[in-house]
């Protein structure tokens, strides 16, 4: 009797077990809460001057949690969220969501999400609304910090189950051409592991001719250039950036050669900044700014921490996919092969250089390939201010070879300049 009682349990749980498993399976998707936001105490400042608050005006709940920024806060949260027994469900997970309720400002803020071993990847958003806004983030526009893939990418990638920490703000304390990033402050709630992620990424639609902004340059339209780089774009050892870097040496020179103002050459670079924080600041980068062309050139920083050049490869053509989405196919790109510096790295970015005018080459986008020029000038040193970066003279040849490049092409056909 006691053994038939025994195996009589057995099957009872069995069929409990069953049944609690295809009720589970047969839930709606629903999000799985990370934090409230309704403890600010458990929240540490891990780079001053960020503090943290309780706020009394929530989107959920009794109170949600305000930051006052620059700096870093930061929470850990241990191994897991989640019991063990639900790792597989939680991998299945496409992102984050949470709620912001920004300062009004033009300000961005940055959330990074990481595991226990230095993996973080990281997000930024807008604090333009002063009223709460849901922002979901795909794992693919977690963009990682360093030399690895994004979450979930495949299975060797890191899982969302490996994830136990959440900072908000960034140690940045420059943005665009390296003017301070002003105090700012924004409001969130309810942070959650989202089950359902709108959209992947769509196949980048590619890039507008060269002829095209040629064309209107040609017709006297108002075109706009966009100059995304570092600490090289943002014109760093000259005395006068603001009149003396490329950028607005080139919109001279284009108003001159096509005889009318409503040309634009904006820099929107920030020194320090490589091709993986460039990715991250896309949103910002293109905020309010809708470009005929964007001109690209990085690489001096991703050598400086050891990024090899098939990552920085894979990084570039990444940033490329991201502005075709972002521009949907209308803005024209070109590539600058990383440019040689002097003294130690004379030769040290020639593999990057060969990267890029390889990108070029196989996505079909215009290169001006400054690293060939500069390589092939006379007396280099009296280019640059220091190791790295060029001078006045050298950004005048920087912003006459792209004039050119941009003046002596036939419409519709992208070519590379410098060779």
């Amino acid at each position: 009797m006691k053994n038939t009682l025994t195996t009589l349990n057995f099957w009872q749980k069995s069929f409990f077990y069953l049944i609690l498993v295809a009720r589970i399976n047969a839930e709606p998707a629903k999000n799985i809460l990370i934090d409230d936001f309704e403890d600010p105490g458990s929240w540490k400042s891990a780079m001053p001057p960020a503090t943290v608050e309780k706020y009394d005006h929530p989107k959920f709940g009794k109170a949600a949690m305000k930051i006052k920024m620059p700096g870093i806060i930061r929470k850990n949260y241990g191994r897991f969220w989640f019991p063990e027994s639900d790792k597989v469900r939680m991998d299945e997970f496409q992102g984050i969501s949470f709620w912001i309720k920004g300062d009004g400002s033009d300000n961005w803020g940055n959330i990074t999400i990481g595991d226990r071993y230095g993996y973080n990847y990281f997000h930024y958003f807008p604090l333009k609304n002063r009223e709460w806004e849901n922002i979901t983030v795909s794992w693919n526009d977690l963009i990682p910090q360093g030399q690895y893939d994004p979450i979930n990418s495949h299975r060797c990638a890191l899982v969302p189950s490996a994830i136990v920490n959440v900072e908000f703000g960034t140690g940045w304390k420059i943005f665009h051409n390296n003017m301070n990033i002003p105090a700012h402050e924004f409001c969130v709630d309810n942070l959650e592991f989202a089950r359902e992620v709108k959209g992947e990424p769509l196949p980048p639609p590619g890039c507008a001719p060269i002829g095209k902004v040629l064309a209107k340059l040609r017709a006297k339209q108002p075109v706009k250039i966009g100059c995304l780089g570092d600490s090289i774009t943002v014109g760093v050892g000259l005395k006068t950036p603001e009149t003396s870097r490329y950028a607005r040496v080139l919109e001279s020179m284009l108003r001159k050669e096509f005889g009318y103002d409503q040309v634009s050459v904006e820099s929107r670079a920030v020194g320090g900044s490589d091709s993986v924080w460039g990715r991250s600041w896309l949103q910002r980068d293109f905020c309010g700014i809708q470009p005929d062309m964007v001109i690209l050139h990085y690489g001096y920083n991703d050598k400086s921490r050891k990024f090899t050049s098939a990552f920085f490869a894979q990084s570039m053509e990444d940033y490329v996919n991201r502005i075709e989405r972002k521009t949907n196919g209308e803005a024209c790109l070109v590539l600058i092969p990383t440019m040689p510096g002097i003294g130690p790295r004379i030769n040290m970015l020639d593999d990057y250089a060969g990267e890029i005018r390889a990108l070029a080459k196989k996505r079909g986008l215009d290169c001006v390939d400054l690293h060939h020029v500069l390589k092939n000038t006379a007396n280099l040193p009296s280019y640059f201010a220091d190791m790295a970066h060029p001078n006045e003279t050298g950004h005048q040849l920087m912003a006459a070879t792209i004039c050119n490049h941009i003046k002596n092409l036939a419409p519709n056909k992208p070519q590379n300049a410098g060779q």
